[in-house]
């Protein structure tokens, strides 16, 4: 089992519980990819204004970092972990290159504008879809997860039950989580790390006993 972990809007690799995830998986000898996708900073976007598209979190610029990666191999089996417009960006990796994750786990999901700031809706823009064919998708993920919080200040609940409802991921509530990051001191989120192992343990399980 191969882990990818994709980081969300104004974020890193090195941002939020990636880097624990990360290292607490590679301590377990796994082989871990977390890559940098383009982002705008905070402060370009909001100098820039609400009306100037942003130059560098562009869907296409994602596919396309994705792409030239070239980490994938659609002979391994994967589990996908990813944060924010991450679980949109998922969605659109499994259409768009037409892979199939043997686990996905959605933190904080949405695939809808959020109307909560402009910041966040003009980054994410070129992501929102209302498009995607949740029944063959369902088809290219094994088990899934999805992790939201009670009081999301980003993604009200009703954006991240709909993603939930759609793909038929099992839901996990962090009370009083906010939006999962940094912002509510969240550098470490050990459950992730329990679901990626549990995963990678069904896995051995049904390669050597099936």
């Amino acid at each position: 089992m191969k882990y990818l972990i994709i980081h969300g809007s104004f974020g890193s690799p090195q941002s939020n519980w990636i880097p624990d995830l990360k290292e607490k998986l590679e301590k377990n000898g796994l082989f871990v990819v977390a890559p940098q996708f383009p982002v705008n900073t905070w402060e370009e976007i909001t100098v820039s204004g609400p009306k100037v598209r942003p130059t560098k979190q562009l869907l296409d610029n994602w596919l396309a970092t994705f792409s030239s990666l070239n980490f994938w191999d659609k002979r391994e089996e994967w589990c996908v972990v990813g944060h924010s417009i991450a679980t949109t960006f998922m969605l659109h990796l499994l259409e768009h290159f037409n892979l199939k994750f043997n686990c996905a786990i959605f933190v904080c999901p949405f695939y809808e504008k959020l109307h909560k700031s402009w910041q966040v809706d003009l980054v994410n823009e070129s992501f929102y879809s209302y498009n995607f064919k949740f029944p063959q998708l369902k088809k290219q993920i094994g088990i899934s997860y999805a992790l939201m919080s009670n009081n999301d200040p980003y993604v009200d609940a009703k954006y991240s039950q709909n993603f939930i409802s759609n793909i038929g991921a099992h839901l996990i509530v962090i009370k009083d989580g906010g939006h999962l990051n940094s912002e509510m001191e969240i550098t470490k989120l050990p459950i992730l790390f329990e679901l990626c192992m549990s995963v990678l343990s069904v896995h051995t399980f049904k390669k050597h006993y099936q």
